[in-house]
């Protein structure tokens, strides 16, 4: 029986933690178009949006909010005494304090994880006190004016020979108690808590792509990470999730040929075909000719080839009768140094780590090369032809 009755206490501990906390999401995506960085940053994907009853602000109407100004409305329950004289700051009708920063770890499916910073930026409560108007108006001014080094950012109030709701949030509050130093003897019973931070994320082009979830629980109390003040709280624990998506993307542009789907590549000797008859037709050792291409990239990609004629690992080239000859094709950089392509993929990362690369001048380098190119030269005539795939993946592990 004592086992049995120390399992539904546990089991009624755990409930009771769950009730008294509540939750607020944060997201953040870095999806740049190819030929777009965002800066090398996430963007907030996070609306700012009323989720709580009672007064909100006029400004947040349901918009996008930045990772540097997010503001969240939370239900929170707190019944409160307030006192005329304020010996005790946190028994004043408003009080308010804040930590001053933390840390939270976003981690993605593969483990990998990153240190996030979260640092207040506003606090505030929408909250019921009966008050008759002669003695709330100055009490209504003096929000205009924390004690504490606090700064006023809004203010409402709804009544009439009484006022009987009342609405405050200041900013500048990460690591302050703040209060207003006129109050007065006066039930107060807060209905939602609003709460403004700002996330800093590590750059999105120092991350792999997938997805980061990471959170982190708050204490809500009289002596709590966030507090309101002397009172009794329903709620104790504030908990954000944090949710950063990284997508690395890739663009490259080829010129096109006869279609929508192909560019057209005729390999030449150096010069061309009239300087090499101008020359005396000497012996041949290299056909070649250079596909440029523009490229925009955020993150290491990988390039392969696909080969309508195989040549081992390598692509080829193929005339009328059958005969099949070797083709090379190289990855060329800006500084003309040539990477050999073939069926495997080959991996490119970023000449300087964080730095995107947007609309850079690249090649692709086709080559016939040494006796190849003398078997070649004994079909006059003769057409090698072949179609050859270059696949670049942005999917970046």
């Amino acid at each position: 029986m004592k086992s049995q009755l120390t399992i539904v206490f546990l089991m009624l501990m755990l409930f009771s933690e769950i009730a008294s906390s509540q939750t607020i999401k944060v997201t953040a995506e870095y999806k740049p178009a190819s030929y777009e960085t965002s800066g090398g940053r996430f963007v907030s994907t996070t609306p700012c949006l009323k989720t709580a009853s009672g007064m909100w602000l006029s400004y947040c109407r349901g918009e996008i909010s930045s990772l540097d100004s997010l503001l969240f409305s939370i239900s929170y329950g707190v019944t409160r005494t307030a006192k005329k004289r304020v010996d005790n700051p946190k028994d004043s009708i408003f009080y308010m304090q804040s930590f001053s920063q933390k840390e939270m770890i976003v981690t993605s499916a593969k483990g990998i994880s990153y240190r996030v910073s979260l640092t207040p930026e506003m606090l505030g409560a929408h909250f019921d006190a009966t008050i008759y108007n002669e003695t709330a108006r100055p009490i209504y001014d003096g929000f205009s004016n924390p004690k504490g080094g606090c700064s006023y950012l809004d203010k409402q109030v709804a009544g009439n020979t009484d006022w009987l709701a009342w609405m405050v949030l200041w900013g500048n509050v990460a690591g302050k108690s703040c209060y207003t130093a006129l109050s007065t003897d006066v039930g107060v019973t807060v209905k939602a808590l609003f709460f403004g931070f700002k996330i800093k994320p590590p750059s999105p082009l120092d991350m792999p792509n997938g997805v980061y979830n990471g959170s982190i629980t708050l204490s809500v109390s009289s002596n709590g990470d966030i507090s309101l003040g002397n009172g009794t709280y329903n709620d104790t624990k504030l908990i954000i999730d944090l949710t950063l998506t990284v997508r690395h993307q890739l663009k490259v542009d080829f010129p096109r040929g006869y279609s929508d789907e192909h560019s057209q590549v005729t390999l030449l000797p150096p010069g061309g075909w009239i300087n090499w008859i101008h020359n005396g037709k000497r012996e041949l050792s290299i056909l070649q000719q250079d596909l440029p291409f523009r490229i925009w990239f955020s993150a290491p990609f990988t390039v392969a080839l696909r080969c309508q004629h195989q040549w081992g690992t390598e692509c080829g080239l193929k005339d009328s009768k059958g005969r099949t000859v070797p083709l090379k094709t190289y990855y060329v950089n800006r500084v003309n140094e040539m990477t050999l392509l073939t069926t495997s993929q080959y991996k490119f990362v970023l000449p300087v780590q964080g730095k995107p690369i947007i609309n850079a001048a690249r090649a692709i380098r086709f080559q016939v090369i040494g006796g190849t190119v003398t078997e070649m030269m004994k079909y006059p005539g003769s057409n090698f032809k072949g179609d050859v795939t270059l696949i670049f993946d942005a999917s970046i592990d």
